[in-house]
Formats: C-alpha cells, structure tokens, sequence
C-alpha cells in the first residue's frame, strides 16, 4: 500500500519534516508521485510487528466507518418509499439528496480527518444551513439559507486543498466539488425560481418600459 507524506508521519509518529529528513538520508526509501508529492510504500516503513497491526488496524477502522457512511443513503432510500406508500410522514431534510450526499462525506471527514479539523467544522455548518432552508417557511429564506450552505461547502473545499497534502484530503474536496456543492446550487435555483413565480402571482405580469424611459 503506497502512503503520503502526512500518512507516513502518522504511522511513524513523527512530523512530516522529520519523515523528508528520513528520505533525505536514505533512511526511508521514497519516490515521487503525480505532482511531485512524496509516495512511500508501507512496506518500507521501519516499523515493528505490532506497529504494522495497529496501522492494518486503523486502516480497517477507516473503510468501516466509509461503509457506515453509506448507511444513511440507503436509509433515506427506504424512506422514499415509505413515503409514497405513507402520504401522512412528516417533511425532513433527510429526502434532500444533498443532506445525503453531505452527510456521508461528513462522516467520512470525521474518520479520516478528525473533529477538530477546520474542514470538519465547516462542513457541520453547511449542513446545518442546509437544515435550516430545508425547514424555512418563505422561499426567500430557503435560496438565502441554500446559498450560505453552498458557500460554506466551497470554504470546506478551500480547507481541504490548502491546509494540507493528503491524498484523502484532495480526494474529498474533488467529491465535494463533483457531487455535494451542484446539488446544493441545484436546491438555491430551485428557490430563486419559486421566488420569481410567487412575486409574478402576487403583482401579475412585469409591465414592459416606455420608449425612452
């Protein structure tokens, strides 16, 4: 398994200078990767036998908590159908595909990054703006509330590229940008066109301007 600089560091429990210190000796064997980033492979590390376990430990750790991640989509899938079949359920920001998608990259976040990681801590708040517009009244406040949640998640992207050079952060920037960030532009032109439509109802037809006007 090939790892990054700042993965490598974490296995060895040393700093990322230190590790560039390891490959600048030769003391660790490195090569470079795409864009020039240090890639080294597991099996080069110096580690002991029971550091080799906790690191395959870790490892597990992370792909369980990828999988529970999953786990909120296909809830909200079975939801959906309960919903067609039950017409009463009540309205919930969990039928968003946007909630479902941030959430699970949340989680993901959470596991590979920490709670305390500056990404982390914005990514909560765009989902908690999504919450907000997904239970506002007017559609005015729901664009208003969208629109914050999309700048948000783009900040998240702007953590995630610039605080540093794990493989896993540039990886969950990209799904941000592919998949979270359209569904959340999505939910705000859905609003802004609803927004249009209710003052067209309540003021009728735009009168078009004088000659000269």
């Amino acid at each position: 398994m090939n790892l990054s600089l700042a993965e490598a560091a974490i296995a060895l429990g040393q700093t990322e200078r230190q590790v560039r210190y390891l490959i600048k000796t030769g003391r660790l064997v490195a090569k470079k990767g795409d864009g020039g980033r240090w890639v080294i492979a597991s099996e080069a590390l110096p580690l002991s036998e029971g550091q080799r376990r906790a690191m395959a430990e870790r490892a597990a750790t992370a792909r369980q908590a990828v999988e529970k991640a999953i786990a909120p989509v296909e809830k909200a899938a079975a939801t959906r159908v309960e919903t067609a079949t039950n017409p009463k359920r009540s309205y919930s920001v969990n039928d968003f595909q946007a909630f479902q998608i941030g959430s699970a990259l949340l989680r993901e976040t959470v596991a590979a990054l920490g709670k305390e990681d500056p990404a982390t801590h914005r990514l909560f708040d765009a989902l908690a703006r999504l919450t907000r517009g997904c239970h506002a009244f007017q559609p005015e406040e729901k664009a208003a509330r969208f629109t914050e949640s999309r700048e948000l998640a783009a900040d998240v992207v702007s953590h995630l590229l610039l605080d540093g050079e794990e493989t896993v952060r540039r990886d969950l920037a990209d799904r941000l940008e592919q998949t979270f960030i359209p569904k959340l532009a999505a939910l705000v032109a859905s609003q802004e066109k609803r927004t249009h439509k209710n003052r067209f109802d309540r003021f009728g037809s735009f009168a078009p301007r004088r000659s000269g006007a």
